[in-house]
């Protein structure tokens, strides 16, 4: 195997000492080895966003739930509250209305 086809050697990340450290001292993180990206195919791609999709689609669903519950609460209260304070109001106007016939 010449030397243009060999993989190029595995050098460890931390790999020496500063040079103003003991040699108790731990050893100091001098840079990060970051993979390539990883190219996906079409396939994957669109398994993904499917994936993606469907998790995101959840959650829209449970917070348009939450939203509607708490409306739905909000316009009870409104209406419930507004019908004790008018009720008295409505049934006196019906008897004497009906009273009045």
């Amino acid at each position: 195997m010449s030397d243009k086809t060999r993989a190029a050697p595995v050098i460890p990340v931390l790999f020496k000492q500063a040079d103003d450290e003991t040699p108790d001292a731990p050893p100091v993180l001098h840079s990060v080895a970051i993979p390539a990206p990883r190219q996906f195919s079409d396939h994957e791609l669109a398994a993904l966003k499917a994936e993606l999709v469907a998790v995101a689609w959840e959650v829209v669903l449970d917070s348009l739930h939450s939203a509607v519950r708490e409306v739905e609460a909000a316009l009870f209260e409104q209406v419930s509250s507004r019908l004790r304070d008018e009720l008295p109001e409505i049934v006196e106007r019906a008897l004497r209305n009906h009273l009045r016939t």
